[in-house]
């Protein structure tokens, strides 16, 4: 009786697990579901990463090191398709995170570098960027010595020459 159990449960775990493969719910490289950060890292670059929230490769930026960072779109299309029949999840309350524009705003924001020297007299690189859509005007900065980000409370700073006002 015992082992007639255990094989109905056995079979029922296989016809399971190809049922969850037929979906492509099993098929993600584990690279994808690596979380993209930019903070605390040697080198932050512009590039790919697939985004669950988003169920999609976004362009952003993030830590060079990071697995799930693509030279490019494809590369990471090819690497992170997404899972068909999900929904994309997206939090709002996460879009005013200046973490959030810097990984997935890339597409969309406007961005400059401007440099400054520390009180150590180490040249320091600043990079200014926007949110999009409804947080366009919203202005952010990554600072890469300290490897964080932060909302900018200065005073508003003027654009550089040919970025919008």
């Amino acid at each position: 009786m015992a082992s007639a159990y255990a094989f109905g449960l056995i079979s029922i775990a296989f016809i399971l697990s190809l049922v969850l493969l037929a979906e492509g719910r099993n098929v993600r490289n584990e690279k994808c579901s690596k979380e993209v950060t930019v903070e605390g890292c040697d080198t932050v670059l512009l590039g790919w990463s697939f985004s669950p929230q988003h169920n999609k490769c976004v362009k952003g930026f993030a830590c060079s090191a990071i697995a799930n960072r693509f030279e490019n779109e494809s590369q990471c299309k090819k690497t992170c398709p997404p899972v068909s029949g999900r929904r994309p999840e997206i939090k709002v309350l996460v879009m005013w995170s200046c973490q959030f524009w810097l990984k997935y705003g890339g597409a969309c924001q406007t961005r400059w570098y401007e440099s400054y020297t520390d009180k150590n007299g180490r040249k320091c690189r600043l990079l200014y960027y926007t949110g999009c859509g409804a947080w366009k005007h919203k202005l952010y900065t990554f600072d890469f010595c300290r490897r964080r980000c932060r909302v900018y409370l200065g005073r508003r700073k003027k654009y550089p020459p040919g970025k919008p006002q």
